[in-house]
């Protein structure tokens, strides 16, 4: 009997641990251990940056393969011409940085011919026309946006 109490007791935590995992907000995706938002409306990229902010997120950050191939699918699926990640060149022309960190960019997939050092085009993309891969493009475009924060149980960061 004891035994089965146990057991009992045991699935009773599982069950109440499982209920508490928040993952996403509600519209909000998960990849790994982030959660994205793809916007339906249009910003410059100053514009969608501070609409991250006051969603507690930032503009998103590629860091790999896996997670921009995630983001593209996202992309053509939603087919909006383009999306604003957080990379910038604003500081040294052609020296791309993550802006809400300020770290190097070190995974990339850019399309065409780009970044194509153009002096008026600041910010990075998913671009429709390059089958959502990246694009330096001019800041004051008006398009889509990607936020991205961290996956969260109870307000701590989901492991695994």
């Amino acid at each position: 009997m004891k035994q089965l109490q146990k057991i009992t007791v045991l699935w009773i935590c599982l069950i109440v641990q499982a209920v508490r995992i928040q993952g996403c907000r509600n519209g909000w995706i998960q990849f790994e251990n982030s959660c994205y938002f793809l916007s339906k409306d249009a910003e410059t990229w100053a514009e969608a940056s501070i609409i991250c902010v006051d969603l507690h997120s930032r503009l998103a950050t590629v860091e790999s393969a896996a997670e921009n191939n995630f983001l593209k699918a996202e992309a053509h699926r939603l087919n909006a011409v383009g999306y604003w990640l957080d990379g910038t060149d604003f500081e040294v022309e052609n020296v791309w940085r993550w802006a809400a960190s300020g770290n190097t960019i070190t995974y990339t997939n850019w399309g065409g011919h780009d970044p194509n050092e153009a002096t008026h085009a600041n910010c990075l993309a998913l671009w429709r026309d390059f089958g959502y891969q990246w694009a330096d493009e001019a800041c004051r475009h008006v398009w889509n946006f990607i936020c991205e924060t961290s996956a969260t149980v109870d307000g701590q960061e989901v492991i695994g």
